[in-house]
């Protein structure tokens, strides 16, 4: 999941020694904008994520990448949740 990481042209990923750039989330103005913010920290998406019905981990999301999103396509194979919400998780995802 590492090549996940560098994938979206979030703030974070963006800023270097030449480069003068603020990288608090552009949406929030909280946190800084990092891939795992964007698309599980940020208030827009956690707004999204519940009105879609998704679920949200036990103990909330993490600030782990990689584990919110095992955690996320693990959901799209629990027969417990809709069909609907399943097939929704990865274009909610690609939409944040």
């Amino acid at each position: 999941m590492d090549d996940v990481s560098g994938a979206l042209a979030v703030a974070d990923r963006l800023r270097s020694p030449d480069i003068n750039l603020d990288v608090s989330c552009k949406l929030c103005q909280h946190h800084s904008e990092t891939t795992c913010h964007v698309l599980f920290g940020c208030r827009a998406a956690e707004d999204m994520l519940r009105c879609a019905n998704i679920p949200n981990p036990s103990s909330g999301f993490s600030t782990m990448l990689e584990e919110n999103l095992s955690f996320m396509l693990d959901l799209i194979e629990k027969r417990a949740i809709s069909e609907d919400t399943r097939l929704a998780i990865p274009w909610l995802l690609w939409n944040i």
